[in-house]
């Protein structure tokens, strides 16, 4: 509830906010699939240079623990980010280029998307090279890091998807704004 109403404050709008906010929700359920996939024993079960990939990201059935809850917090944050900057971006794009038709309102959407996709993607890779020590770590201890990391695997590989299902929503929300203001 805390982060709809700053994503509100952000952008003064409910419709905007809330497509946002779905980022949650996608977040929420790409870490527990990731979560029940490091359970599975086929999950990753190759090698790699001689490396099995379990056994490097000491793969196992992964227990609901405060560290694990934490690192939802965590992936929360990274998700509400990117729908952040892809609907700021939006919105700068429509105040800075009013439309009234679709083809106008389609145009501003893909130009925001291809103009966003990098830093969006950029954003994901730094996580993720970041995740690499904590997830490989070994020894007295790093199970608790480990923890954190497990939610963000699965969600960052569904999450420029989402961003894009969303672009949608928001041109489909300002074809439907445009059209109801028609006589």
């Amino acid at each position: 509830m805390i982060i709809f109403l700053i994503l509100y404050f952000q952008f003064r709008s409910v419709s905007t906010s809330l497509m946002v906010f779905t980022g949650i929700a996608v977040a929420f359920a790409g870490g527990f699939m990731m979560i029940w996939l490091y359970g599975q024993d086929w999950f990753l079960n190759i090698d790699i240079a001689g490396s099995n990939l379990r056994e490097l990201f000491q793969m196992h059935t992964v227990n609901l623990s405060v560290a694990v809850w934490v690192g939802f917090i965590a992936l929360f944050g990274i998700a509400t980010d990117d729908g952040v900057l892809m609907a700021t971006y939006l919105d700068q794009n429509f105040a800075a280029m009013p439309t009234e038709d679709r083809k106008g309102i389609r145009k501003a959407v893909v130009a925001a998307g291809k103009k966003r996709v990098r830093p969006a993607l950029m954003t994901t890779a730094t996580t993720l090279i970041a995740l690499l020590p904590v997830l490989t770590s070994t020894g007295r201890g790093a199970d608790i890091p480990g923890a954190h990391g497990h939610p963000f695997l699965r969600r960052h590989g569904r999450r420029h998807h989402h961003h894009f299902r969303r672009s949608r929503a928001v041109q489909a929300r300002m074809e439907w704004r445009t059209n109801r203001a028609k006589p």
